[in-house]
């Protein structure tokens, strides 16, 4: 899903298909707001945007590295115990 780009430069379906899962995690997890923290490289986190900005930014600039786990989005970081 982080990879966004295929052969040609077209977007890659798996790509394409994260997003949708990702804005469907997100709105579910958002409660009546209409806006949701844009996870994309160039946003990172710090901008709220209505969905369908996040999913322009998403599709243009791809995703932060590494933000596999949407602590920022409602799922659930689980504690670890030493």
């Amino acid at each position: 899903m982080y990879q966004r780009k295929g052969m040609r430069g077209s977007i890659k379906e798996d790509f394409y298909n994260g997003i949708n899962v990702f804005v469907e995690f997100a709105l579910s997890n958002n409660g009546n707001d209409p806006e949701i923290r844009c996870p994309c490289s160039k946003c990172k986190h710090l901008k709220h945007w209505k969905l369908d900005v996040v999913e322009a930014h998403l599709y243009k600039f791809g995703f932060v590295p590494n933000y596999y786990l949407w602590d920022r989005h409602g799922e659930l970081v689980q504690p670890t115990h030493n």
